[in-house]
């Protein structure tokens, strides 16, 4: 929703999501400002600290996702060997999954 100012006279922020069953909910909030510029500042960090947290589980997922699909689609017996290509996409999905809590400045 943004930033904006209450009755009360204490400026505010809100933000706001749509779940996939179309339903709004308030990922966070805060309702207690004097200031407008006060509550813009809080209102980034906390669009920053969801964008984060929502990067981090899409990631996480699609890599877990990726390592079951090779692990169901490989499964061969004791004696056979794994082709090179198999080998080599699971060591970089484990290395991608390792990312997940590293900052984006770092990886």
């Amino acid at each position: 929703m943004g930033v904006y100012l209450r009755k009360s006279g204490n400026w505010c922020y809100e933000i706001k999501a749509k779940t996939p069953e179309g339903k709004w909910v308030t990922l966070d909030a805060r309702y207690d400002f004097p200031e407008k510029d006060a509550a813009t500042t809080a209102w980034i960090e906390a669009k920053g600290k969801i964008k984060h947290r929502q990067t981090h589980t899409t990631f996480l997922a699609a890599c877990t996702a990726r390592l079951d699909h090779l692990a169901a689609y490989t499964v061969k017996e004791d004696h056979e060997k794994y082709s090179l290509t198999v080998v080599i996409n699971r060591g970089r999905m484990r290395r991608f999954a390792e990312w997940v809590d590293l900052a984006i400045e770092d990886i």
